[in-house]
């Protein structure tokens, strides 16, 4: 069928199944997110088919083949989400089964707003370093050892700018170092 034409749709003609997806926030008081960017992809060596969601957070994605598939929902500010994990930011997530003609809806991906790390980055005599590359590591301890998780490449990344300031958006909650060049 043609659908609602007002829908966001992505098209892969190589079967019959439909999958419904809302995003919202992870608030007590949660709301539709639009805007956001949702991947979809029968495994993780398959390429990943994206739409974003309309004004109700909702996205749909027709002529699915029958499989397994990973949901991912990426917006500026908020931590990316893997639909189904149970740590914020971390995938890949639970799988969700698409049968030939099964219509799926998803109820909900809730998403976290991502916190902000800033600082500022000085030369050895004080003065602000700009152009500077910082990446921020996340620290996870593990009884009575800490262990440097890295982050997905770009996430947690900035340069410094003239005064020396950084800032780095959509982190999921931890603690954190931010190594600085020598």
């Amino acid at each position: 069928g043609a659908g609602d034409p007002k829908l966001p749709q992505i098209v892969d003609r190589t079967g019959t199944g439909e999958m419904t997806v809302f995003v919202t926030t992870d608030e007590s008081n949660s709301r539709p997110l639009r805007r956001v960017s949702v991947s979809i992809q029968a495994g993780e060596l398959d390429v990943p088919n994206i739409g974003v969601t309309d004004d109700e957070g909702r996205v749909v994605f027709r002529s699915l083949a029958p499989g397994n598939y990973l949901l991912t929902a990426n917006r500026s500010g908020y931590v990316r989400t893997f639909y189904g994990s149970n740590l914020p930011g971390r995938g890949p997530g639970v799988a969700v089964t698409v049968l030939d003609g099964q219509k799926v809806s998803k109820d909900r991906i809730r998403m976290l707003r991502g916190s902000v790390l800033t600082g500022t980055v000085r030369t050895a005599t004080g003065r602000p370093a700009p152009n500077q590359q910082v990446q921020a590591i996340m620290v996870r301890s593990s009884g009575n050892e800490l262990r440097a998780v890295n982050l997905e490449a770009g996430l947690g990344a900035a340069a410094t700018v003239d005064r020396g300031v950084y800032r780095l958006v959509g982190l999921a909650p931890g603690d954190y170092v931010v190594p600085v060049p020598s």
